[in-house]
């Protein structure tokens, strides 16, 4: 019985283990995106010729309603700075 205790604890602590590591690449992988969107907005503000393009990724990349839904004010700023600089 109490092997079997103990064996059921080293599983329990292995699936812990496994859940932080999850919840830390979670939260790299979300920097990584954090960094990455900022970039692409300063790219966006300092060269206008690109927007096109960034409109164009964004509807092909970006699928998930709840994504769209909160990239549509930042749509909005780029399409009036696009047609603001032909």
């Amino acid at each position: 019985m109490a092997n079997i205790r103990t064996l059921e604890q080293k599983r329990q602590e292995a699936l812990d283990k496994a859940d932080r590591l999850k919840i830390q690449i979670d939260k790299q992988l979300n920097g990584q995106k954090f960094v990455l969107g900022g970039m692409l907005m300063k790219i966006a503000e300092e060269d206008p010729s690109r927007i096109p393009q960034i409109l164009a990724d964004m509807e092909k990349y970006v699928t998930r309603k709840a994504d769209i839904s909160r990239l549509e004010t930042f749509k909005s700023v780029l399409a009036i700075s696009a047609s603001n600089n032909d």
